[in-house]
């Protein structure tokens, strides 16, 4: 599952992909190009990034939360909604 957020003047927007596969990296690559179709279409501009992968939080997105790289409202997302960090 991947999640692109950004905050307009009415509140958050936010985009979702998901994709199953038969392998994990097969998933993710298929969850973040549905999430960038998603926010192309609904004309996000904010970037798309993992959400979840099996029962965690993926390092990428804890990582980009953590140095700043990801925007407030998607880690906002993360923290209320996503799984535990591995």
């Amino acid at each position: 599952m991947a999640v692109a957020a950004e905050r307009t003047a009415t509140g958050t927007r936010r985009t979702w992909g998901v994709y199953f596969a038969l392998t994990q990296d097969a998933a993710d690559e298929g969850a973040l190009e549905e999430c960038r179709q998603n926010a192309k279409r609904d004309g996000l501009q904010a970037p798309c990034w993992l959400f979840a992968e099996t029962a965690s939080a993926p390092e990428s997105i804890v990582a980009a939360c953590r140095d700043g790289r990801a925007s407030p409202e998607r880690c906002a997302i993360q923290d209320k909604y996503g799984p535990p960090p591995r």
